[in-house]
Parts: C-alpha cells; sequence; structure tokens
C-alpha cells in the first residue's frame, strides 16, 4: 500500500483500501461492472460488508430478521430463510405497525449504549424480482425487543427466560449473516471474528428482552408482539 493504506480485494468490489489509524474506507469499484444489471447490486451488497464489520468493532451486527414497528419500537422478527418473515410483515395490519425490512436488520450501539436497529436491503428482490424497493437504512429507532418466529398452530409470545439461550439464539440469527462471509477468509481471522460476535451478541441479548414468537398462517400474532413491546 501506499501512506499506510493497503489494498484488499472483496468479490464484486473491485478494491477497497483500508487505513490502520484512520477511520475511513475507501472503495475503488470495478467500471465495466458498474452498470451490469446484477452485478451493480451484488457490487453494492458487497460494499455493505464494510458497515457490517464496522457495526462488528464498534459492538453490534447484522441479524438474520425482519423489522417491524409498533409506534416507532423496533421489533426485529428473526427466523431462516423461507419460515415466515416476509409474510409476517405483509400481515401486519398498519396503522401504528409498520414493517421495514424482511431479511436482515443492523443492530448498533448510539452513544448512550442503548442499541437501535436499522433496516437493510433485501437483495434478492433486486436481483430475482427485479424489484424496485428502497430502504431508508439510515433511519433508526430503539429496539424494544428481539421476536424469534416459529410457526405454529395458536399465536403467542413467550420470553426467552434462559439468558444462555438468548445468547445463542441472537448469535445464531447473526451468524446467518456472517457466515458466508467467514468462508473468505482466514481460519485465524475466522476466530477473532466469531470471538467479538459472540461478545457483542452476549450485549445485545442482556440488554434487549427476547422473546420466542409463535405465530399462525391467519391470526393476529401482531397482538401478542405488541403486549410484549409494551
Amino acid at each position: 500500500g501506499k501512506n499506510g493504506w493497503r489494498p484488499y480485494r472483496n468479490g464484486g468490489v473491485h478494491r477497497i483500501w483500508r487505513h490502520k489509524t484512520i477511520p475511513e474506507v475507501h472503495m475503488e469499484l470495478n467500471e465495466a461492472f458498474v452498470t451490469h444489471p446484477e452485478i451493480k447490486y451484488i457490487n453494492m451488497w458487497s460494499a455493505l460488508r464494510e458497515i457490517h464489520r464496522h457495526a462488528l468493532g464498534a459492538g453490534g451486527t447484522p441479524i438474520h430478521a425482519a423489522l417491524a414497528s409498533h409506534h416507532g419500537k423496533g421489533g426485529p422478527i428473526a427466523a431462516p430463510g423461507e419460515t415466515g418473515k416476509s409474510t409476517c410483515c405483509r400481515r401486519l395490519p398498519g396503522g401504528a405497525w409498520q414493517a421495514h425490512c424482511d431479511d436482515q436488520t443492523l443492530v448498533l450501539k448510539d452513544h448512550n449504549g442503548s442499541f437501535r436497529v436499522h433496516p437493510f436491503p433485501t437483495w434478492s428482490d433486486h436481483l430475482w424480482r427485479e424489484s424496485k424497493n428502497s430502504w431508508a437504512v439510515e433511519g433508526a429507532m430503539p429496539r424494544s425487543a428481539i421476536f424469534f418466529l416459529e410457526q405454529a398452530s395458536t399465536d403467542r409470545t413467550a420470553p426467552v427466560s434462559d439468558p444462555a439461550e438468548a445468547v445463542l439464539s441472537v448469535f445464531e440469527a447473526a451468524k446467518q449473516v456472517w457466515s458466508p462471509c467467514w468462508e473468505r477468509v482466514s481460519p485465524d481471522e475466522k476466530k477473532k471474528a466469531s470471538s467479538l460476535l459472540f461478545h457483542n451478541v452476549s450485549e445485545i441479548a442482556r440488554a434487549v428482552p427476547c422473546f420466542r414468537l409463535k405465530a399462525t398462517i391467519d391470526g393476529e400474532f401482531w397482538k401478542e408482539m405488541e403486549d410484549a413491546l409494551n
């Protein structure tokens, strides 16, 4: 590198430049790919990994979760892919309820040491459904609870009362985002990142109430969420 700047290759992003002492990241895109209908989205997706990396160093993490809010109180709904997060977002009744994203939520620590949540894009909407949706990623709201979604025959919420279970549940939701990134790094770097991630999710699980959200396909699950959020 030059003057302390070191280049890193990062998937579709041509090069990323980082500095040991300057808290900035510079991205150098491959010009041939910028206008490609699919690779331009993959470039943006890859570029956001730098935000994830910064969040990890600042005590936060992205998690695989939809983000809904009730009267401005954020409630991430975490679950593996294809298990109902998007359906839950579509079924929210509106009014005081608002769906912000259905795939990934960024959890960040603010200057007071509390946690706030940001909606992040659903990239599959662009890549496979040619959606023109946009997400207000700069918008943050105070987190009030994290819900771990389960399909069920009745609608109810139950607190995750075991602290270890809460930590492992948040850790699993975060690992679903980080695992593809760790496939491209050295074992040593993966070990350091996963250790820091576990520390961060332990702090999150200690500060944020966690609930099991059992939801039916046609019930009013959001009423259970309202009780938990309030």
